[in-house]
This record gives C-alpha cells, structure tokens and sequence, in this order.
C-alpha cells in the first residue's frame, strides 16, 4: 500500500525502479464503494412500553456518532481491514473530573449532638471548606487501535463481540510521559520501563543532535512503555475473593512494575472483524498479500522496458575499422555499440523490439491483479481490462459489488455491536 514492494527485490542490474500501485489502487477503488454510505443503526421496539428508551436510545446514539466522529473511524477501521486483515475498534466512555473547593456553613454542635447557641439563642454558624469532584468530561470513547500496538492471545478466534472469553486477553501498548505516568496511576516510574523516541523514525531530516536543531532536550523524549491488560486471568494473579475463571480482569504494567492491580472490568472493551482466512483461524489477511506478487511482477516487467528503452535510446558510434576495447568503457550495458563505415551516425530506420516474454509477463500479471482483486483496471481508473465486451464487464462488476457488500456486512455488524455496548455503559 505504501508503494514499496518493488523495493524488496534484489535486482542490483536494474537501472529504473518503476512501481505500479495495484495494492493502492485496488484499495482506493474500494473504499468508495465500501463507504458510499455508512451502516445505520435502527432502534426498534418491542412494545408499546419500550418506545420512550428507544426514542432516548436513538438520541444517546446521534450524540456519540457527533461527538467520536463516528464515520471517520469507522472508515479508518475498514482501511485497515482491507489492509491488513483486521478491523478493530476500542470503546468506553470518558470520565474525568476536576476537584473543585467551596465554603460551606454549617452549625457548631455540642457533644451530645445539640447545637451551640449564641447569646441570642441562634445557633452558632462556622464556614468550613469542603472538597466536590466534579465532572468536566462526560463522553464516549470510540479510538481505532493502532495495529503495531495491539497484542491478542494466541489462542484467540475471531469474534466480532467477544462474550464468551473466545479472546482470553488482549494487550494494548502505549507511551506515556513519565508525568502522566505519575498523574494516573499515582506512582514513579521504573527507570527500566523508559525508552527514547527515535525521531529519526518520525522524519529523517532530524539529526543526531536535537538540542541544536529542534530545541529539544533529551528529556523531553522520555517515555514510559505501558501495557494495558484485560483478560482472564490466573487466581493468584487477580487476588479477588470472588475469582472466577470467565472474569474478565483489567491491569496496567510496566518492565517490572505494576502500575494498576488487578479489577473487575465486564467485558474486553474491543470489537474485531476479518477480511480473507481460514474461517477457524484468528488472523485474517487483506489485498496486499493477494496483489502483492502479482504487482511485484507487473512494476518489475515495467522496470525492465524502461531499462531497454533508455539502452537503445543512448547510442556509441564507432567508425569501421576503428579498434576499441569495448569491455572498457563504462557501464557498457547503458547503450548500445553501433558500427559504421560513413562519416554520419547510423539511425534507427524502425525501433528495435521489446522482448514479447516481458510483454507477455506483464499482461498475464494484469489479468491475474483482475481475478484475484475482481476489480477491473477500469474501475482502477485505468483504460483496458481482460473483459472487453459490456455485458462482460457488467457481470464482472457484479461480482465486485458482491464482494464489496460482503465487507459491508462485517461492518455493519462491527457497528450493530459497537451501539450495543456503548449504550450499557
């Protein structure tokens, strides 16, 4: 996707790289058709009685759409399903408060209880200050988990909801400050659990030296690796009384170091789809495994006629007679060594031709990107396929759309499954 396979070839002859995007084109070309229109929610009742929570369940549902972009990650999700294999989402709801202090009078009371009366026999008042957390964030949670950072079990298998432990745990990485750190879970951090950010990783224009350039000190590239659990877990791990093996737990750790014990959590707050696989495997595949190849072979072909183009284009003439060491000049396969008894250069009368096996490999690749995407170069935006009549191309772009409204299923339930959980918490 990123337009980087033909890199991880080792042709060291290879002058020109040319990459044909497939893969992204392939993907571009679905998203669309994918994500024309998003998957709707529809509320439904059972009874007479149940149509005042449905009304106040469908306005829950517009707030959290509006207030976590719903769309946005809901597309950003399906890209990574065509990409990758796998879909997920993260959900919960945000809550966060701020302590707030304010003067309250109350009366001053004796030991047995009765209030203290001043010489006018009124109760006697003191103002004391007393401590409120209120909340300042209120909000559902929607976030789409980098898949670099997610972790499943290895004994997982797909599910899109998880509610029968089918997933035993997921972990999900991150990088905090060593602030935050301190600000969450109210403990220092382990030295050992502090890593850099490699900035060169993030743009290769930084140098070594940040301080100079970026006015960064090394310090302020600290993190903390954390790991956030949920999933069952051994008895004497949870330390609950009430331990149960189908109970799902909830713990934050660090190298070394606990930062959050073991609690009680529900369920894992994650939601899964897969695109192509074995149906009892857990991970799934997406496009570029299937193209992968097949484009590898198509920008190679190209490379390769961009090379004879450039030789033949480039011409040494040598009168006849004229004696050269030709395994001495440089690069000898950059051009092509023409003789001659005039006093003028010999020119192509007709150009030469290009080798029909690269030709012929090119197309047969081609035809193969069109079976195993099925999606035609035209709908790629491209000018030919390997259907040339109308009726043809209509039955090949039903098949499209049949494969496409097949993803939308899975994400329709993604999102069927995401409204569920979202409105119990």
């Amino acid at each position: 996707y990123k337009i980087e396979t033909l890199v991880e070839l080792d042709f060291p002859d290879l002058k020109n790289k040319l990459q044909i995007p497939y893969i992204f084109s392939t993907i571009e070309s679905n998203l669309p058709s994918i994500f024309e229109t998003v998957p709707s929610v529809v509320m439904k009742q059972r009874g007479k009685e149940d149509r005042p929570f449905t009304e106040f369940a469908d306005k829950i549902w517009d707030f959290v759409k509006e207030k976590t972009s719903l769309e946005d990650k809901i597309e950003d999700c399906g890209t990574n399903l065509l990409l990758s294999g796998l879909g997920s989402l993260k959900y919960g709801w945000r809550i966060e408060t701020e302590t707030v202090e304010e003067p309250v009078q109350t009366p001053i009371n004796n030991e047995d209880g009765t209030p203290v009366l001043d010489e006018q026999g009124q109760p006697v008042i003191q103002e004391t200050i007393q401590k409120f957390e209120v909340p300042i964030k209120d909000e559902p949670l929607v976030e789409v988990p980098n898949y670099k950072t997610i972790f499943y079990s290895p004994e997982s298998s797909m599910v899109t909801d998880d509610e029968e432990n089918k997933i035993p745990y997921i972990v999900c990485h991150e990088k905090l400050m060593p602030e935050q750190v301190k600000e969450e879970f109210g403990v220092k951090a382990d030295e050992n659990s502090i890593s850099y950010i490699n900035l060169k990783e993030i743009d290769e224009s930084f140098s070594d030296d940040v301080t100079d350039e970026k006015e960064l000190s090394k310090d302020d590239l600290r993190r903390v690796n954390i790991f956030r659990y949920y999933g069952i877990l051994p008895k004497k791990y949870a330390q609950d009384k009430n331990w149960k093996p189908t109970k799902v737990y909830y713990t934050v750790f660090s190298k070394g170091q606990v930062l959050k014990k073991p609690e009680y959590f529900g369920k894992k707050p994650t939601l899964q789809i897969g695109n192509y696989g074995v149906p009892t495997d857990f991970w799934k595949f997406g496009e570029p495994k299937v193209l992968r190849e097949l484009e590898q072979d198509v920008s190679l072909g190209r490379s390769r006629i961009a090379d004879l183009r450039d030789k033949q284009g480039t011409k040494i003439w040598i009168p006849q007679g004229v004696e050269v060491d030709e395994r001495a000049l440089k690069n000898p396969a950059d051009f092509v060594i023409m003789r001659g008894t005039s006093i003028n250069p010999p020119q192509y009368i007709t150009p030469p031709p290009i080798a029909e096996t690269i030709i012929g490999s090119i197309n047969q690749s081609r035809e193969d990107i069109q079976l195993a995407s099925a999606q035609l170069d035209l709908a790629r935006g491209g000018t030919s396929s390997i259907v040339d009549t109308a009726t043809g191309q209509k039955i090949f772009q039903e098949a499209t759309n049949k494969r496409n409204q097949r993803k939308r299923k899975k994400i329709g339930k993604l999102i069927k499954a995401l409204a569920k959980n979202l409105l119990i918490l």
